[in-house]
């Protein structure tokens, strides 16, 4: 995404590998999506998704398939590396993550359509 928006290939560089130790996934730097497990590939979807520094970052279910261990990791990650004024639209089926997530929460099991 970074080349897409026209950044300079040193910036890129140091930009994804800042995020990739920062995420402990330098180990996995070269390795293909099949080589991957589909919790590191939700991880890497996620910092595909943050290190352009949105203004909108949505996230379906972003913490379904990622260990428990290192959700709190991903959230880290998500609020060092999102632009300060980002919004970040989130579902989720898990209630301990409504519980523990710092912002505006919306229900919609309050809402009947």
């Amino acid at each position: 995404p970074l080349i897409l928006k026209g950044e300079k290939s040193k910036l890129i560089h140091e930009k994804v590998n800042n995020l990739l130790q920062d995420a402990n996934f330098l180990n996995e730097k070269n390795k293909f999506p099949t080589e991957l497990t589909f919790g590191q590939n939700q991880i890497v979807a996620i910092m595909r998704a943050i290190v352009t520094n949105p203004k909108i970052i949505l996230l379906d279910e972003p913490m379904n398939h990622i260990d428990t261990n290192k959700e709190k990791m991903v959230w880290n990650l998500i609020n060092k590396y999102k632009d300060p004024n980002a919004v970040i639209v989130f579902t989720t089926s898990q209630k301990y993550i409504l519980e523990n997530f710092e912002g505006h929460v919306i229900d919609m099991h309050s809402y009947h359509i």
